[in-house]
């Protein structure tokens, strides 16, 4: 039993009277506000919607810190600080795109990255972007490394800015199949420091079932996650099928595998 379980239940065990009001809220009652979908310049869609923020800079920001805007401006929260935050970027080509752009990344070069030059049209710029695509999807073993670095960031992060009792700072990632634009998102987010190596991405798959049986099997190697189904709304019903991906009837298994990871 955790020292917070253990007072909880002295205080029961003691005869302690019931309360109302203010004073009475202990922390196990206490309204908690935060965001659990946060992207940073690791994420494609963010980085080319010119989003220069790292995830040291969303933590930075979430406690109440100023951060510098590429405007030149600096950002801060108006009101009180969050309580905890996740950064969720897309696992796929985690950091990827980033590192096109830095120097000291052994991506910096490569043919396209001139693509995210401001004085690039932005019709000129979404004709190229398939063309980076393709050649990121034709060498993910290339990518692997890259990937890897930049979650290695994320979490260092994360463990750099929690400070228990005070400011949770999440480990996360976005998981994002989108077959036909429809959403099948997951927001992942781990319960402590112990996280695997490589966040699991549609890249690995994308039936959200093997992303279940990722994180039973993380569960059983002591790295607890939960997935957070993010955007259904965008689904098109496909995050509410009555089937399995290969079209079976949803059974008893199948229910507690998903209430399992996504309670």
């Amino acid at each position: 039993m955790n020292a917070r379980a253990t007072w909880l239940f002295a205080a029961v065990l003691a005869g302690a009277p019931w309360a109302f009001g203010e004073d009475s809220v202990t922390p196990e009652r206490r309204a908690l506000f935060g965001d659990l979908h946060i992207h940073t310049m690791f994420s494609f869609d963010a980085f080319l919607g010119s989003v220069r923020t790292t995830p040291d800079h969303a933590y930075r920001y979430a406690r109440g810190e100023p951060i510098p805007h590429p405007s030149g401006e600096t950002l801060r929260l108006s009101g009180a600080p969050l309580d905890f935050l996740a950064v969720t970027d897309h696992g796929e080509y985690l950091g990827v795109h980033a590192a096109l752009i830095d120097p000291a990344s052994a991506t910096y070069g490569h043919p396209d990255t001139d693509l995210f030059v401001p004085s690039l049209s932005r019709q000129e710029s979404n004709e190229r972007i398939p063309n980076l695509l393709q050649a990121m999807n034709g060498s993910t073993a290339a990518a692997d490394p890259v990937i890897a670095t930049a979650w290695k960031k994320s979490v260092a992060a994360a463990e750099r800015h929690n400070d228990p009792g005070a400011f949770t700072a999440l480990i996360g990632y976005e998981y994002t199949p989108t077959p036909g634009g429809r959403h099948l998102h997951r927001n992942v987010i781990f319960r402590g420091s112990d996280v695997p190596e490589l966040p699991f991405t549609w890249r690995d798959s994308g039936d959200p079932s093997d992303l279940w049986a990722w994180l039973d099997a993380k569960r059983a190697a002591g790295i607890e996650a939960m997935g957070i189904p993010h955007n259904t709304n965008q689904s098109d019903g496909l995050a509410f099928m009555e089937t399995t991906w290969e079209g079976e009837p949803i059974d008893a298994e199948f229910a507690a595998a998903r209430a399992r990871n996504e309670p």
